[in-house]
């Protein structure tokens, strides 16, 4: 029974080696992507420094930042976006995310609500506003949007 024991053991230490190192992995991955994430935002700068007026390259520049957690250059950038194009979507529905970041979920829901009155077809944004009706408990809104009850 003893020499049972010790190969249920041994056998468990092998479990947890290999899932050690499957957690070591996906650190390196995670900053793997991170080190991505920096070089696409550095590109996306250079592409922006280059054509400052190009709306779709200032928009990939605040997603980059969005992406890395760089809350208030994203704003800057969105706000610069509306500022040059008051009805770009896109950079409503990043305020939105923004907003929801900054835990305001009322500005998130009329961030999202303007980016599909803009742009009936951009799905982000119509997913986005059905997690803001499904975390404020409009349960009636949510069922609206996905045809379906909410469980």
């Amino acid at each position: 029974k003893y020499g049972e024991s010790i190969g249920e053991i041994l056998v468990f230490l092998d479990e947890v080696r290999r899932q050690i190192a499957s957690v070591e992995s996906a650190g390196e991955r995670m900053e793997s992507l991170r080190r991505e994430q920096k070089k696409l935002a550095a590109e996306y700068e250079k592409a922006a420094q280059f054509n400052p007026t190009d709306v779709d390259a200032q928009t990939n520049l605040a997603t980059a930042y969005l992406e890395q957690g760089r809350l208030p250059d994203a704003e800057r950038v969105f706000d610069w976006i509306l500022k040059t194009d008051p009805a770009h979507a896109a950079a409503y529905n990043g305020l939105g995310l923004i907003a929801i970041q900054k835990r305001d979920l009322p500005t998130a829901r009329s961030r999202f609500e303007r980016a599909v009155q803009l742009d009936p077809d951009l799905v982000e944004a119509h997913m986005n506003l059905g997690i803001i009706y499904q975390m404020t408990g409009d349960h009636a809104r949510v069922r609206y949007r996905t045809g379906r009850g909410t469980g």
